[in-house]
């Protein structure tokens, strides 16, 4: 029988893609900042290419080890 997702599973969710936003913005910001007058338009490319990498692996990590039943 299949259960639902657990409430922890579901907040640790929304908490990596919070730290994940948070995480790529700041990244992408200082990568811009290295070089700005080159870099400023590619901005919104890098930061969302870096979220869904750093999000595909935590949402991936969640998955697998959060509210496991041992």
């Amino acid at each position: 029988m299949r259960r639902g997702l657990s409430p922890v599973k579901v907040l640790a969710l929304i908490g990596v893609v919070i730290i994940a936003l948070v995480l790529c913005l700041v990244l992408s910001r200082v990568i811009v900042g290295i070089n700005p007058a080159v870099l400023k338009r590619w901005f919104g490319m890098i930061f969302f290419f870096m979220f869904l990498v750093v999000a595909g692996i935590g949402v991936f990590l969640v998955g697998r080890y959060v509210g496991r039943d041992r």
